[in-house]
């Protein structure tokens, strides 16, 4: 049961000991948050402490090294590409400055959102 005693209630996104990179340089480390559906949430920090690549790992683009992300219930499956393109057609982001996916060609980042 949920809030309330709601039955049904599901977490819209759930982030769980998210790790990214070695143990000796990691880019992501022990990361846990969750957002209930109508939460706003808003990254900060200074520059080069993994706030865009926490994004890009949420949003399906980079696997993580260890560590789960849910929505709705679903786990995110890396390896499952019908899954990964479900989740990233439910997956919108804007950048500041209209950055572009530095993990992507040119074509794939215009293709991105017609996808």
């Amino acid at each position: 049961m949920g809030p309330s005693g709601s039955v049904g209630y599901q977490t819209m996104i759930s982030v769980e000991q998210l790790c990214l990179g070695s143990t000796a340089a990691p880019a992501l480390s022990d990361i846990s948050f969750e957002l209930q559906p109508g939460e706003r949430c808003g990254l900060i920090g200074p520059p080069e402490s993994g706030k865009s690549v926490l994004l890009k790992v949420v949003a399906g683009l980079i696997e993580p090294t260890a560590g789960s992300i849910r929505s709705h219930g679903e786990t995110l499956n890396y390896a499952d590409e019908s899954g990964l393109s479900d989740w990233q057609r439910n997956v919108g982001m804007a950048f500041q400055n209209d950055a572009l996916f530095d993990s992507m060609s040119v074509f794939e980042n215009v293709a991105f959102p017609l996808r």
